[in-house]
């Protein structure tokens, strides 16, 4: 399989047997398409929720975004470095989000 993401001059490749592709479309797949459809199984925040259809309004994404907010609201005297650090590895994923929220 490959993949051409002319915009970001981007070529994936990844290569799997047509067994092991029809087996991991039916046994992890197929049942997690059904799920979602349904509107069931269980939500994840990433990276990829930036192509969500209910990426504004997903508690799961809230969740995980309110959790790095949670430093407006504690009073220390100074951060640490581990907790500054924990803060830049996400504050982007947060300001898409309240984007989002914004946009919606």
């Amino acid at each position: 399989m490959a993949i051409f993401q002319p915009r970001r001059e981007n070529v994936s490749i990844y290569e799997i047997s047509k067994a092991d592709l029809l087996k991991w479309t039916n046994k992890v797949l197929k049942p997690t398409a059904e799920l979602a459809f349904k509107g069931e199984g269980e939500f994840k925040a990433g990276e990829y929720c930036k192509f969500c259809k209910v990426k504004a309004t997903c508690r799961k994404r809230a969740e995980c975004n309110l959790e790095l907010a949670k430093y407006d609201f504690e009073m220390p005297s100074q951060l640490t470095n581990t907790e500054i650090s924990s803060i830049l590895d996400t504050v982007d994923s947060l300001i898409s989000w309240v984007d989002d929220v914004k946009g919606y």
